[in-house]
């Protein structure tokens, strides 16, 4: 297998002399995928925020507004549609009351309140096609997709005392038009696209915690409960219009743990950190069917739930001239690997594909 990030100049890649259209991953123009030659294209982000920082005996306020100005245009020679430009101004509001309280301040209860955007990349709004070279899948840009604009809110409620922590996190937002990737319906394949859903409710819980243990060892962990769920709608896409399938949100897996073990000794100068971390399953890549459509449709892509383990260890110390610092990694020491399935009817999961992120 060749990796990514060297397929630009490989053989396999671009042709030899003796077989110019023997290629892995990288598909010429020439070799029938229409992908787009040339493209050209800019965005410009201006971007100013002013806050509020006032404290009240033991009640805290933090407060701002952020106004951001978006100026997005590209061209792709031979569209239909032509070049196109597009400015967006917008107002983001964020809100922090807390207040402290118990002999020694050690709790904390607080809310916060703000509004966020999620703003389409160059990839994902042009209307070009390229081939991904991480999964040689044909990706075409939407150039109606829209940004992705959410309200959060959250209350937490924490204690500390001596190093010690414990924390307890109830968050709710809305997100309005979603971003997801999806099988190209036009294309179909390994063709893929973007596309905006209808609003979406994301609502968890999280608990976290660190105790010192002692001799310099500590220990820290959390775990996250959440709950997404995609209104449906009609999406439309080029020409066609389509009902959503879509059951969750792209990226957003239900339960989130890490659990880390540290020591440091800072007269040594060293520390080590063993770190485990587990994903639950989560959507990768949706399918949308046809308005009126029976049938259910290409199946959604769901990475498989998965658990790593790392191991980290420093060494820092200091000359008359410089500071130096020693790192040594061992990434994924349970060889666990990323894994792809296919979401089909009923609940059925069918393997997709695999492999080892090292």
């Amino acid at each position: 297998a060749i990796e990514a990030s060297d397929r630009l100049l490989n053989d396999l890649e671009v042709g030899t002399d003796e077989n110019p259209r023997r290629f892995e991953g990288f598909y010429p123009v020439a070799s029938g995928t229409q992908a787009t030659p040339e493209y050209q294209g800019a965005t410009l982000l201006e971007s100013t925020y002013l806050g509020l920082d006032a404290k009240f005996d033991s009640w805290f306020l933090l407060g701002g507004v952020r106004f951001e100005k978006e100026e997005r245009s590209f061209d792709v020679p031979g569209d239909a549609f032509g070049a196109f430009t597009s400015e967006v101004d917008d107002i983001f509001p964020s809100l922090n009351l807390g207040r402290t309280f118990g002999g020694d301040d050690e709790y904390l209860l607080e809310f916060s309140y703000s509004q966020s955007v999620v703003r389409p990349t160059f990839y994902e709004f042009i209307p070009a096609r390229i081939i991904d070279l991480t999964n040689q899948s044909l990706v075409t840009g939407n150039r109606d997709l829209r940004e992705a604009r959410s309200e959060n809110f959250d209350l937490r409620i924490s204690w500390e005392r001596e190093g010690d922590f414990l924390g307890l996190n109830f968050f709710y937002k809305t997100i309005e038009d979603p971003i997801f990737t999806i099988v190209d319906p036009q294309l179909g394949g390994r063709a893929r696209t973007f596309a905006n859903l209808g609003e979406t409710e994301v609502k968890g819980v999280e608990l976290e915690a660190s105790k010192e243990l002692g001799s310099g060892f500590s220990v820290t962990g959390n775990l996250s409960y959440i709950l997404a769920k995609p209104s449906p709608g009609k999406v439309p896409v080029g020409s066609q219009e389509f009902d959503a399938t879509i059951d969750s949100l792209e990226g957003q897996p239900e339960l989130l743990a890490n659990l880390i073990m540290s020591y440091e000794a800072e007269d040594l100068g060293l520390s080590a950190n063993l770190i485990y971390n587990f994903t639950g399953e989560y959507l990768t890549l949706a399918s949308l069917r046809t308005i009126d459509d029976a049938s259910p449709g290409l199946p959604n892509e769901i990475r498989q739930p998965m658990h790593t383990l790392d191991f980290n260890l420093s060494k820092k110390w200091e000359t008359d001239w410089a500071e130096m610092k020693v790192k040594f990694s061992v990434k994924n020491i349970l060889n666990s690997d990323v894994e792809i399935a296919y979401e089909g009817g009923g609940g059925g999961i069918a393997p997709a594909s695999s492999y080892s992120p090292g």
